[in-house]
């Protein structure tokens, strides 16, 4: 700092340190505001994403490297940040999509908060990350299990209609109204089947008859002999 000629007097120059001191001591406070304002960015930054804040002290001034670091770690919270908002998001999509595909409702309080609730409260952190991928891979799975069933179901019904000689346009238009994977689409296409059984069971005779005609009509192909034909006991039990 300034320090007065010798010839000032004693007053002088105490006034001239007084005025160093509180210039030292204005830098030192805009300092330690600057870092309680970068501190509490960081704490707000590390409470979203459910990280231990980076530990600097308030009350004495940090030195340039310290204070840099405190920098860079805000630098790297807040590309953290971005990129799990950016991923929660896609997420957030896609379950929604599958809960209207499946016709489901979010079942937990993690489901509805992802589902149902605005983002910009979401802890962004690791675990609760995991814990949204749980939950588009449990419904994909689902998706995935209903789809199984559904096909299933339609072949089942394709199965029957034609063992049972239906007409095929009341199958059509069955199925066209029926489309989709949820589970009450699952439910209307096992019940379906059931009428179908029932109709089975109570035209048992026909149906023996039909499997008879298929089984004759596969032994004239191979030439099977009268004798081979009455061979086979259980085509011509009642």
């Amino acid at each position: 700092f300034y320090e007065p000629e010798s010839g000032l007097v004693l007053v002088k120059y105490e006034q001239a340190v007084r005025h160093e001191a509180e210039r030292l001591e204005a830098i030192k406070e805009e300092r330690l505001s600057e870092v309680r304002g970068l501190r509490k960015e960081d704490e707000e930054l590390c409470a979203r994403l459910g990280m231990d804040p980076f530990y600097i002290c308030t009350t004495t001034v940090p030195n340039s490297a310290k204070l840099n670091e405190l920098k860079e770690h805000i630098s790297s919270l807040e590309k953290l940040k971005k990129e799990r908002t950016d991923e929660v998001v896609q997420l957030k999509e896609k379950i929604i999509k599958l809960y209207d595909e499946l016709q489901m409702e979010p079942s937990t309080d993690m489901e509805r908060e992802v589902a149902c609730e605005s983002l910009d409260r979401f802890v962004l952190s690791s675990k609760n990350i995991e814990l949204v991928h749980r939950i588009e891979n449990k419904l994909e799975d689902q998706l995935k299990a209903n789809q199984r069933s559904v096909m299933e179901c339609v072949e089942r019904i394709d199965h029957l209609y034609e063992r049972l000689q239906l007409n095929a346009k009341d199958k059509f238009e069955f199925l066209a109204n029926n489309r989709g994977h949820t589970m009450g689409v699952i439910e209307t296409l096992k019940a379906e089947i059931e009428r179908l059984e029932e109709i089975k069971r109570a035209n048992i005779e026909m149906f023996i008859n039909n499997i008879r005609n298929e089984l004759n009509d596969l032994w004239d192909k191979c030439y099977y002999s009268v004798d081979q034909k009455l061979a086979f006991l259980p085509a011509h039990s009642t």
